[in-house]
């Protein structure tokens, strides 16, 4: 069953979903595509504030275009997450203001030193964002969705390669995305696989 959406994002942006959803699956295995315009950066803050404790105070993101391939507990995928001056800070519960958030200036400080304010960078390729999520079963749909990008564009901005695609550009990724993933998930296994034996 392919089931297709298509929103605002905070007023700012349109945003397209599409899932492609097979019945009578056992694994339940879904995938699911979606895109972006472009948008300001803080339009993300009321969805990453208070799952990642993370926000942007600057920036603009050009485009977000992603991939995902889901079973009943765990997703993987890869999304390209196209910006420029972004600007991170680090957020925390404000004690005095229920709901709310303030800046933790000391790790926004860090974050900034450290983190890719641009993507791509100069004439270099995109960097790719690796996405993968551990389902938690007592929590929706939506929020199984919508950490798994959150992961993705955690990684696209974190320094270093290791949470990034490095075997092939977007095109490529692109033209054959559910077997590029199907390997992701089998990878993904074999390293936590390892990882458990190694406890």
């Amino acid at each position: 069953m392919m089931v297709k959406a298509r929103a605002r994002l905070m007023n700012t942006s349109s945003i397209e979903a599409y899932f492609d959803l097979p019945i009578g699956r056992k694994d339940e295995l879904f995938t699911f595509y979606g895109k972006t315009g472009s948008f300001p950066a803080k339009s993300l803050n009321p969805m990453m504030e208070p799952l990642a404790q993370v926000g942007f105070s600057e920036g603009s993101i050009k485009s977000v275009e992603f991939y995902g391939l889901a079973m009943k507990d765990t997703a993987v995928g890869r999304i390209e997450f196209l910006y420029s001056d972004l600007e991170v800070m680090v957020v925390k519960k404000d004690k005095k203001k229920e709901g709310q958030f303030a800046e933790n200036r000391f790790l926004s400080a860090v974050s900034k030193a450290v983190l890719h304010k641009y993507n791509p960078i100069g004439d270099d390729l995109p960097r790719i964002g690796k996405m993968s999520f551990v389902r938690d079963p007592n929590k929706g749909f939506f929020n199984y969705y919508w950490k798994t990008i959150q992961n993705g564009l955690v990684n696209t901005i974190l320094p270093g390669k290791k949470k990034v695609a490095t075997d092939m550009d977007w095109a490529s990724f692109k033209n054959d995305w559910q077997k590029a993933l199907m390997q992701d998930r089998k990878d993904l296994m074999i390293h936590d696989g390892k990882r458990k034996k190694s406890k």
